[in-house]
């Protein structure tokens, strides 16, 4: 019986991660439609998003999220090649959904500044 609560009590938290997570994908789908487009992911605590503007503009962007309190990396930090892609990497594993919304309207601005 304590086997089965406990694998029900599993099943129930991952059900809720992967609904939380689609809920913020979800987010920055929708919002950043015009600056980045998201790399598929099955699983993990960070999305990866594809910019449509150059690497030199993303870095100026991290720059200003960095200043408004957002944090981001560059997806060009992870490259290997001479000619990486420009994106962002975005970690929200630790951030309550609750304050998401808000990150995602600084980094906006900073985009659209």
């Amino acid at each position: 019986m304590i086997p089965a609560i406990v694998a029900r009590a599993h099943a129930n938290a991952d059900k809720a991660r992967r609904a939380v997570k689609t809920a913020r994908r979800r987010i920055i789908g929708r919002d950043f439609v015009d600056h980045l487009e998201l790399v598929p992911s099955a699983a993990g605590l960070h999305i990866a998003a594809v910019a449509r503007s150059s690497a030199q503009q993303i870095h100026v962007i991290a720059g200003k999220a960095a200043r408004a309190g957002v944090q981001v990396q560059e997806l060009t930090q992870f490259a290997f090649e001479a000619d990486p892609m420009a994106g962002l990497v975005l970690g929200y594993g630790a951030i309550a959904t609750s304050r998401i919304a808000e990150g995602m309207r600084r980094l906006r601005r900073c985009m659209e500044a």
